[in-house]
């Protein structure tokens, strides 16, 4: 399922031994890489223990796949389903993937499905300021099709065309951008001090 999946079949002759050697209440196996997850509901079969599958992304339904061929698609919803419907419970991190889990596999008991939303840590005190600028904060990862160039394009053709004063906008990336986009390099090169990049 992914560019993992040579690691298969040593995970899943390790994870055997082990579960020989000592005593295992379960296999709990977290994804994305899919191809743990596949190799936990391996095992799974083989030793017969509850398969608890903990989803922090969602798999076959995830646009990231991209727009390869329509057998790609299919290979991986065949993939997730045999895990899916191998397992005692299915752990989702927001509500909605728990919901899409629920209407993908309706014969499957609503209760198998159980949403566990990420942790957080408590925010630091800080002293509120104010600024004159209109200020947009993207704080996390860009990654895959997650690319800001049409953003910063359009920013860009605003302030030129006077719709936006560059001194009364302030765009920030926290942990960067796209390095592999020479455009995007170009584009926060002309505005200035309207973008800020600054790492996580």
């Amino acid at each position: 399922p992914d560019g993992h999946s040579g690691w298969i079949p040593d995970a899943v002759r390790s994870a055997k031994k082990v579960v020989r050697s000592q005593h295992v209440d379960c296999i709990y196996a977290s994804g994305g890489p899919w191809s743990g997850v596949l190799a936990a509901t391996l095992v799974h079969k083989s030793t017969s223990l509850p398969l608890v599958l903990d989803f922090r992304d969602p798999w076959s339904s995830n646009p990231n796949l991209g727009e390869g061929p329509g057998f790609i698609r299919k290979a991986h919803a065949r993939c997730e389903s045999f895990c899916v419907r191998s397992a005692r419970r299915v752990i989702t991190n927001t509500e909605e993937l728990r919901q899409d889990f629920i209407t993908l596999y309706p014969e499957i008991d609503p209760s198998t499905f159980v949403c566990i939303t990420n942790g957080f840590e408590e925010l630091p005190a800080f002293e509120a300021r104010e600024n004159d600028r209109f200020t947009l904060v993207h704080a996390g990862a860009l990654y895959l099709s997650r690319n800001p160039r049409r953003f910063l394009q359009a920013l860009s053709d605003a302030i030129r065309d006077n719709l936006i004063a560059p001194e009364r906008i302030l765009v920030q990336f926290i942990a960067g951008v796209p390095e592999e986009d020479p455009q995007i390099a170009d584009l926060i090169a002309q505005l200035g001090a309207a973008v800020q990049v600054m790492p996580r």
